[in-house]
């Protein structure tokens, strides 16, 4: 008897590739950085904002003196 496999899994298997959306996406900082909800991010203003893990003490430390607000992504925003 053959196994059967649900059909994503065996396009996936095939194809390298899958269409699901992570429905837990935010979008994306100003440096192209996924940010998904409950990550923690300086929030400047609706266009602006910066995921903190990947900006270095020094970059933290200049978004907080330039107005950036230290939030979580999808909750306190």
């Amino acid at each position: 008897m053959k196994d059967i496999e649900h059909p994503e899994i065996s396009r996936v298997n095939r194809t390298g590739l899958n269409n699901w959306k992570d429905d837990n996406l935010f979008g994306y900082d100003a440096g192209d950085n996924e940010v998904f909800v409950g990550d923690e991010i300086y929030w400047f203003d609706e266009e602006e904002f910066y995921l903190k893990e990947t900006l270095n003490e020094a970059g933290q430390l200049m978004a907080t003196r330039h107005g950036g607000q230290l939030k979580i992504a999808g909750i306190s925003i």
